[in-house]
């Protein structure tokens, strides 16, 4: 239906292309909407993803779940932070660095998805206390630049 077409304008948006939705019955409909005349509906490109962070968004496969904290869920979204292990409530999952994960709120909302710097088992060690050898609570789990924001 109509829902499932918008969603598909909106992913094909936030990865920097312009979209129509217009109507297949329409004589020459298509040749108007690229002429740029008025045809259907518009939805002007919106984002400018870089290659890998369409990957992150849209082509990776998640391959496991960080639960955040509401401060952690403010930094991402407010100042663009990295995430650091002290902002995590939960590691779901099992995942290497490297791989991919979702970034869920407290109540499981997925607010983005990002490329993870240390596997499953170390984030879990961590957070309870035992961070590796040399490192501290300051490091990112995941660096900024790795983060990709849901937007829609």
């Amino acid at each position: 239906g109509m829902r499932s077409k918008v969603d598909a304008a909106l992913l094909a948006v936030r990865a920097g292309c312009h979209v129509v939705i217009a109507s297949g019955r329409v004589p020459e409909a298509l040749r108007r909407a690229l002429a740029g005349e008025s045809e259907g509906t518009w939805f002007p490109a919106a984002g400018q993803l870089s290659a890998r962070q369409r990957w992150i968004a849209f082509a990776a496969g998640a391959r496991g779940r960080l639960r955040l904290d509401a401060g952690a869920v403010e930094a991402l979204q407010k100042r663009s932070a990295s995430l650091v292990i002290a902002g995590l409530d939960e590691v779901e999952g099992s995942f290497s660095a490297g791989d991919v994960v979702d970034l869920v709120d407290a109540q499981g909302t997925r607010i983005a998805r990002g490329l993870v710097d240390w596997d499953a088992d170390t984030l879990r060690s961590w957070r309870l206390g035992s961070p590796p050898v040399g490192l501290r609570n300051a490091h990112a789990v995941i660096r900024r630049d790795h983060i990709v924001m849901e937007q829609l």
